[in-house]
């Protein structure tokens, strides 16, 4: 749905006052939009990429190459998952995730390994607390970053399938047994549950629900897939030439873009089993009065790369999914940003989605109706804009 559709949910509590003022708005937005289409007539503007590309690289340097593929620890078979948390500054909500995670109620078998990116805080206090436990591994290391701590505990991992969760997040008891009984049952590599959203106070404040389905393979044109490593058990061997794109934001892209493409069976469940926390203070929440923030067009080239280096073909997935990385989600990544910088991130991924729409063939005939698309296909930054702060 829209911002206008959400605004009016909020402000009303009634769902269909928001769709109809959704339904409403949209009449004077396409006019709008229609005008947008017709001042430039369907021709592209002439973009310099060298200048545009040095103009963010003064802002965010790009460093294409990457780590080598991580060495995998061998696997122990009595050990059914590895639950994989980064940890930095969290000492508030530390101890209700740990403990959320050895608390679960299931006869399967887990290891907790926690890697701890260089905290200042008292968070190495707390896990002190846990550290003699035999099922818990912690780790501390020089300040990495998220994607490093990640790669870390995956290099460390013992598992069957892996798990992550996020320090200031937590799991209902029965995370476990929900998403790896699955997983072990039907012998997929991917099971993603649906999932709570709460508040700092831990008050849930809003629900995820995913549709059920079991697919040869994760195809987000027959249900809604989540994009996020959390929430989900992912076959260990999945990350034998993957990982986590290190000194990058947004380097959960890697789940949409790389690892949902590679997995061979996938299932979806109604049921949460996951509490996601909106920390203001979180990473996420910091990323926009940043240079980090500009990651949000980097990271698609960088991983796009991976992709050709692991054989993976362009298709119209991965066509859709750039167009939705470069869409409303990059339009507000971007929030905090001179125009001409959002301009020229806007210009380079219309550039690379020229570029991956001649590798997939042209993408689909259906996208050809869609505005975003005609923005995109005419470099016209001003429908752009439009289309994004709407999120038609």
């Amino acid at each position: 749905m829209s911002k206008v559709y959400r605004y009016m949910s909020r402000a009303t509590g009634s769902d269909a006052v928001a769709r109809s003022f959704d339904r409403v708005s949209r009449v004077p937005l396409s006019c709008l939009a229609a005008a947008l289409k017709l001042i430039n007539g369907g021709t592209r503007a002439a973009i310099d990429e060298k200048a545009l590309e040095a103009r963010i690289q003064q802002l965010r340097p790009y460093r294409p190459s990457g780590p080598p593929p991580l060495a995998l620890a061998d696997e122990d078979a009595s050990l059914g998952l590895s639950i994989i948390v980064p940890v930095f500054n969290v000492e508030a909500y530390l101890a209700n995730c740990i403990d959320s995670i050895l608390n679960q109620k299931t006869s399967l078998t887990y290891e907790l390994i926690v890697i701890d990116d260089g905290s200042t805080d008292g968070s190495a206090a707390i896990l002190e607390r846990y550290a003699s436990r035999p099922e818990v591994t912690v780790v501390r290391v020089t300040n990495g970053g998220v994607a490093f701590a990640r790669n870390e505990g995956i290099r460390r991992a013992k598992g069957k399938y892996l798990m992550f969760v996020d320090a200031d997040d937590y799991l209902p008891p029965d995370c476990v047994e929900t998403l790896l009984a699955l997983a072990i049952r039907d012998d997929v590599d991917v099971v993603q549950g649906s999932y709570w959203t709460v508040d700092v106070g831990n008050t849930v404040r809003g629900m995820q629900v995913f549709d059920e389905f079991v697919a040869s393979r994760a195809d987000a044109s027959v249900a809604e897939l989540s994009g996020y490593p959390w929430g989900k058990v992912i076959r260990r061997d999945l990350f034998r030439n993957v990982r986590f794109p290190e000194g990058m934001a947004y380097e959960d892209s890697i789940v949409a873009m790389i690892l949902l493409p590679l997995a061979n069976g996938y299932i979806s469940v109604k049921q949460p089993v996951y509490y996601y926390r909106e920390n203001p203070r979180g990473l996420t929440a910091g990323l926009t009065k940043n240079e980090k923030t500009l990651d949000a067009y980097w990271v698609v080239s960088r991983l796009l790369s991976d992709r050709r280096s692991l054989g993976l073909p362009p298709d119209s997935h991965i066509l859709r999914q750039v167009k939705a990385q470069f869409g409303a989600l990059l339009y507000r990544r971007l929030a905090n940003f001179d125009d001409d910088v959002k301009k020229a991130v806007f210009y380079l991924g219309c550039l690379q989605i020229e570029a991956l729409r001649k590798e997939c063939n042209g993408g689909r005939p259906g996208d050809r109706g869609d505005a975003l698309d005609y923005a995109f296909r005419t470099r016209n930054y001003a429908l752009w804009k439009l289309l994004c702060f709407f999120e038609l």
